[in-house]
């Protein structure tokens, strides 16, 4: 597919031959590594950690675009991220906005 937009020699250089012993090592049991993305281009292999902006939670009641348009600056910013390491690490935000939703209700 890339042959008709790509010279010959980065061709040979991103061939399949360098990501299936990433591959077959992830695999492998003594690989400690599991759950990563890893990013990879002829023999190059970087794993990238995902970071997430602090986030804005909605107004009680006001679940529209507009909403989201005032808060989105703030969904965007990434000026001091987080860095989630499990599943576990997605609930407390949440839970957070669980929570003002229920006080702002009392």
């Amino acid at each position: 597919m890339t042959a008709t937009v790509m010279p010959e020699e980065m061709l040979q250089a991103l061939k399949p031959e360098y990501v299936a012993p990433v591959v077959a090592y992830l695999c492998h049991e003594s690989c400690e590594d599991s759950g990563g993305l890893f990013e990879m281009g002829a023999g190059w292999v970087a794993k990238l950690k995902w970071s997430r902006a602090k986030g804005a939670t909605m107004p009680p009641n006001d679940a529209s675009p507009e909403a989201v348009k005032k808060m989105w600056s703030k969904v965007t910013d990434f000026a001091d991220p987080d860095f989630p390491e499990s599943t576990q690490d997605t609930f407390p935000p949440v839970m957070a906005a669980v929570e003002s939703h229920k006080n702002a209700k009392l």
